[in-house]
């Protein structure tokens, strides 16, 4: 997903009191074909991946309770999915944060690369406006992204003990593993999330994540789960701010 950052605050979010940090990113969904029982115990196949398509995100910190967030609607510079209004569906506070989602239980197809030039985010009486938005296109085969194989470990009790990752690139010659240096080179970031059925329930109650290295292979141990886990989410971040996120369920 890429961050784009409204122009009234110039593209700089400085931590003094009187200072505000809004963003929109673009998180380009894909499915790796498989269900999360798949991966207990065997990694994922990375040849079932396929590009679903992308959402939005709306970032605000911090937060302005007195807004009416639940009526806030991104303005896209063409339509999208048939139209350029689409309605928040998906509205979450972490600590003075708050993140909107407007694609939930779906993503954007049409048109097939986020379309470019100047977004807003309406929430009345407020509108956020961002510039020169731009986005990237994801080649039909896969070529040239960067994606995980994932195995889990699950415990006597139903609860994920260990997250085993390894990292694939998609060439025009077949897969291959990147080295430590060239993911270190390419990603910024990478992270997981576990939570309950489709993400149901309270997010600080229901859900824990953590990062995973950006080495070739490797291991993490999750926080202790007070839940039944039953979807996980790997996100990641390149280093011209463009996310990535794949999702068991």
């Amino acid at each position: 997903m890429k961050k784009f950052f409204c122009s009234f605050i110039l593209c700089f979010c400085l931590g003094i009191m009187f200072s505000a940090c809004s963003h929109l990113s673009i998180d380009y969904e894909f499915n790796p074909g498989e269900s999360f029982t798949n991966i207990q115990g065997a990694f994922s196949k990375k040849s079932l991946t396929a590009y679903k398509g992308y959402m939005y995100y709306f970032h605000r910190k911090p937060d302005k309770p007195s807004l009416p967030w639940d009526n806030a609607e991104l303005h896209s510079p063409a339509n999208i999915n048939g139209g350029n209004d689409i309605l928040q569906c998906w509205n979450q506070v972490d600590g003075n944060e708050r993140t909107l989602n407007f694609y939930c239980g779906g993503s954007a197809t049409t048109p097939a690369t986020p379309p470019a030039g100047t977004y807003q985010v309406n929430v009345p009486p407020k509108t956020f406006t961002f510039n020169g938005v731009t986005s990237k296109t994801i080649d039909a085969d896969l070529n040239n992204i960067y994606m995980p194989a994932i195995k889990l470990t699950v415990d006597s009790s139903g609860k994920i003990s260990q997250i085993d990752w390894q990292w694939w690139k998609k060439t025009i010659t077949g897969w291959v593993q990147p080295s430590d240096s060239e993911l270190a080179s390419n990603l910024k970031n990478a992270g997981f999330s576990i939570g309950k059925t489709n993400w149901e329930g309270d997010p600080a109650t229901s859900r824990v994540g953590g990062n995973i290295n950006l080495t070739t292979n490797g291991s993490v141990a999750p926080p202790v789960q007070i839940f039944s886990p039953a979807v996980l989410r790997i996100n990641y971040s390149d280093k011209d701010d463009y996310h990535f996120g794949f999702e068991w369920r």
